[in-house]
C-alpha cells in the first residue's frame, strides 16, 4: 500500500546492517550521501550587489567561486567543473520600488519688488510635476527632491 510504517527490525534484515543511530559525542558519523572533508572542493558565494536599476525591475549579481582548502590551510581557486553539486546562482531579479517616470520642480520667476509700494520680499511658485507636467500630490513631492 506504499504507506510508510514502523516494522520490526527482523523484517529489514535483508537490507543489511541498520545505520548507526547513537554515537559518542567525540565520534564522527560519515554522511550516507557524500563524505565532505575540509579539502573537498566547494562553492563560496559572495555578497549580492545592489539592484542594477534605481527604479523598476533589474538584476543583482554576486561572485561564486569554486575553491578548496589545501593541507597547509591555504585557499586554492579551482575551475567550476571541479566542484560537486549545482553552482549557486550568480544573478537574481530585483525590483526597486521607486517609480521610473521622472519628476521635477516647475518653478516660476520671482516676483519683482521694484515699484510696488510696501513689498519687502520676492516670491515664486514651485510645483512638483511628473514627466508629463502634471502636478503630483503633496505626499509624492519627495520624488522631486
Amino acid at each position: 500500500n506504499n504507506i510508510p510504517s514502523l516494522v520490526e527490525d527482523e523484517q529489514c534484515s535483508e537490507l543489511g546492517e541498520a545505520p548507526q543511530s547513537v554515537k559518542a559525542c567525540d565520534e564522527e558519523i560519515e554522511d550516507d550521501f557524500m563524505v565532505e572533508d575540509e579539502s573537498s572542493p566547494k562553492y563560496h558565494s559572495g555578497p549580492w550587489t545592489g539592484c542594477s536599476v534605481i527604479c523598476g525591475d533589474g538584476i543583482k549579481t554576486r561572485e561564486v567561486t569554486c575553491y578548496k582548502k589545501t593541507e597547509e590551510g591555504d585557499v586554492e581557486i579551482l575551475e567550476d567543473s571541479e566542484c560537486i553539486g549545482n553552482k549557486p546562482a550568480m544573478e537574481e531579479p530585483c525590483t526597486n520600488e521607486d517609480p521610473c517616470e521622472p519628476a521635477d520642480w516647475i518653478i516660476s520667476d520671482f516676483t519683482a519688488c521694484d515699484g510696488i509700494c510696501g513689498l519687502t520680499h520676492m516670491s515664486r511658485h514651485a510645483i512638483c510635476t511628473d514627466g508629463e507636467g502634471n502636478a503630483l500630490p503633496e505626499e509624492e513631492e519627495d520624488r522631486c527632491d
